[in-house]
């Protein structure tokens, strides 16, 4: 997320190796503007209001939905805190926010039931849902939103320093964050509470990603007088659809259904998710019948999508808003010397990760941005595939450090050490980390160049350029800072143009690329094998969001 580099739930694990390569790869489609169809008052406000909750269907079958976690468990489940997709998914059923994701990607209101935008686009008008409570019973108003949104930005929560924090992405815009998030302010100017059911958010500017960004976790409403200490969030007084009923260390929980979500009791009593031991070899349990759903290993993929395999009609495939790439951190050595980074990208055929090792299972990367987002294509211009400079460089042994490459799971970053050595006689050490390892290092900007996969929270392009490259930003893990580049996403954020909008980006991206700070190499596609009893359940671009509209009808 933000910050997601891998994921935890393997229902919704990135498949670093997975993909149809029996058909041409088509564009994602979602949305060009961050929000359902909005209605245009005389005086230029638009305004969103909220559908109508679906109500799955009463049935006699056992209404348990059953899959696999890891063998450790989430770090944290505090919205505030997330940074890893497979937690985010989880705490998303127990948590909710203003306004989220539908299955298509559109902004929709959830604990509102009526957005307000000002003509300006400078000041959001939220209407509560009447009577909605915390899982406790405790009122869901105005006042206890408000100090939700302030605590995702207590500087506190991160040690002091509170630019670490994912609101310093999700919540920036907002009048009076930035202060707040310094620790120069107790309380966060433009968040404003008008009545019980009322709350107005000021902007600091017109933002055009601004609902996408509320929808993300920082966004999502905690009861602020449970949620103190470390571990609150082991047994939360939720405001979503389900309830932690046991969350154990080797990471198996159990979620149970609340029948006090404003929506309506969800369709499923109980989700159960297996870990430690027991979230060990996931497609033999599904196999076995053991459970609901599954991502399938890539040793697996041809297998399943062959139309005479048994499991054949029980698959879903989806094209993530997902990219992996290679990228360095400017301000560690070698990696300072813009010219071994270019060489180093440049002496890498790039192409052949996704035609070669994963076997065409996988869409080639054109750019860092996935396609479909905006409705359109990211393309980038890359140097020829020369090794040249890099064998210039070895042959020099001028190199300050030799370079490291991290990566959990080594494929790709050992695929690269080979072609260095061979190609360019240059000696690169690639380094397998063990996931929690690599988050720390990551998070810390300890990795001095990594194979990173980046998850869209939300599908504009600012989740992948402002977020992880603009100066300042929390998920700048490689320290990359150019004021060409940061002038060209900050401008990017308040066009109101499209077109424009896409042309800020496309040439923020380009820079990334001539700066030698990256490689994008593919896109990933989501195989997964749902019973034929799961009804109602969606898996879009950025993964499964929700559970709640899910039910279990059917023969197991």
């Amino acid at each position: 997320m933000r910050r997601v580099v891998v994921l935890w739930v393997l229902l919704i694990f990135v498949l670093t190796a997975c993909g149809e390569a029996a058909a041409p790869f088509g564009a994602t489609s979602v949305p060009a503007t961050p929000s359902s169809t909005p209605t245009l008052l005389p005086d230029g406000t638009r305004v969103l209001i909220a559908p109508a909750p679906f109500n799955p269907p009463a049935v006699d079958d056992e209404q348990r939905l059953v899959m696999t976690g890891s063998t450790s468990g989430p770090v944290t489940l505090d919205p505030a805190l997330l940074r890893d997709a497979g937690a985010a998914f989880l705490a998303r059923q127990v948590f909710r926010g203003l306004v989220r994701l539908d299955n298509d990607l559109q902004v929709q209101p959830d604990l509102a039931e009526r957005v307000e935008i000002s003509a300006n686009g400078l000041e959001y008008t939220f209407t509560l849902r009447a009577g909605a409570t915390f899982q406790d019973g405790t009122p869901l108003n105005a006042a206890a939103v408000a100090a939700s949104l302030d605590r995702a930005c207590d500087p506190e929560l991160a040690g002091g320093d509170g630019f670490a924090l994912p609101a310093a992405i999700y919540l920036i815009d907002i009048l009076g964050a930035r202060e707040r998030l310094a620790g120069q302010a107790d309380e966060i100017a433009g968040i404003q509470i008008v009545d019980d059911v009322t709350l107005r958010i000021t902007l600091e500017r017109p933002v055009a990603s601004f609902l996408f960004k509320l929808a993300g976790s920082p966004g999502w409403v905690v009861d602020t007088n449970t949620a103190t200490g470390t571990n609150w969030w082991r047994e939360p007084n939720g405001s979503g659809p389900f309830k932690v009923e046991q969350l154990k260390d080797d990471g198996s929980i159990v979620f149970s259904g609340w029948d006090g979500f404003w929506g309506g009791a969800p369709g499923l009593d109980e989700i159960v998710i297996r870990g430690g031991v027991d979230a060990l070899q996931p497609l033999n349990q599904y196999e076995a019948g053991d459970i609901d759903i599954t991502s399938v290993p890539f040793y697996a993929v041809d297998r399943v999508l062959s139309p005479s395999d048994r499991l054949h009609p029980d698959l879903v495939v989806v094209e993530q808003l997902s990219t992996t790439f290679i990228t360095l951190n400017v301000g560690a050595a070698p990696y300072d010397d813009a010219d071994l980074r270019r060489a180093l990208l440049a002496a890498f055929d790039r192409r052949k990760v996704a035609e070669v090792m994963f076997d065409g299972k996988v869409r080639l990367a054109e750019g860092l941005v996935p396609p479909g987002i905006l409705q359109r294509d990211w393309p980038a211009e890359y140097p020829a595939v020369d090794s040249r400079a890099a064998a210039a460089i070895a042959a020099s042994g001028e190199i300050a450090q030799r370079p490291r490459l991290f990566e959990p799971g080594g494929g790709i970053s050992s695929a690269f050490r080979q072609v260095l050595l061979r190609d360019a006689g240059l000696e690169v050490d690639a380094i397998d980390v063990e996931w929690p390892v690599f988050a720390d290092l990551l998070t810390t900007g300890r990795l001095p160049a990594c194979v990173l996969t980046w998850i869209a929270d939300y599908p504009d392009p600012a989740n992948f350029l402002t977020a992880m490259f603009r100066t300042g930003s929390p998920d700048n893990y490689m320290r990359y800072s150019n004021p060409e580049f940061d002038a060209l996403v900050d401008d990017a954020e308040v066009e109101p143009d499209e077109a424009r909008r896409a042309e800020l980006y496309l040439a923020a991206q380009q820079l990334l690329i001539d700066d030698g700070v990256l490689l994008p190499l593919y896109h990933d596609v989501d195989y997964t094998l749902v019973k034929p009893w799961v009804h109602g359940l969606t898996i879009t671009p950025i993964g499964i969001l929700s559970l709640e509209d899910v039910w279990i009808a059917g023969s197991r």
